[in-house]
């Protein structure tokens, strides 16, 4: 068997939504072809939506670096760096931290790398109200309403924090 072969295979794994069988069979591909970006980006997304962040970020860059200049590789990278940011600033808004600076910044970049991970806008929100900045915080929320008008978390904190804000401005 080549390389393609076990794509196939990965695929047809994930038609059953066996993901752990998809990876083995996307690993026997590099293997097989260790340069083949495409093979690496494949399983970047697998892992991804397996939600092993770090393993699929490993091969997206790899995917990225076999392949330079590939639009497509290099925007799922940022995606995952994108999200991996977020995770890193929940961790910084936990109770025992409340390090919403630091939050802030990771959630800044993360919107850079990816301007329609709605996480990012909602933490983002978020942390802002932490700081009682609730003009900041509502923009934030306004700003992932725009890319989904339907989500009930947003909605449900914006009112909540143009409450808390007429609260400070009387």
């Amino acid at each position: 068997m080549d390389g393609n072969d076990y794509i196939k295979k990965a695929y047809e794994s994930l038609l059953y939504h066996d993901f752990g069988k998809a990876i083995d069979y996307f690993k026997k591909a590099i293997a097989l072809d260790p340069f083949n970006a495409s093979f690496h980006h494949k399983l970047s997304i697998t892992y991804d939506r397996s939600n092993k962040l770090d393993k699929a970020m490993q091969h997206a860059e790899c995917a990225c670096l076999l392949q330079e200049e590939n639009g497509e590789y290099e925007l799922h990278y940022n995606h995952l760096k994108a999200k991996y940011n977020v995770e890193e600033a929940e961790k910084d808004l936990e109770l025992s931290n409340r390090r919403t600076t630091h939050a802030l910044k990771l959630l800044t970049e993360a919107i850079k790398l990816d301007p329609l991970l709605i996480e990012a806008y909602l933490l983002m929100g978020f942390a802002h109200a932490l700081n009682k900045n609730y003009e900041l915080a509502s923009k934030a929320l306004i700003n992932a309403l725009n890319l989904n008008p339907d989500h009930k978390v947003a909605k449900q904190l914006l009112q909540e924090y143009a409450v808390s804000d007429s609260k400070y401005i009387h």
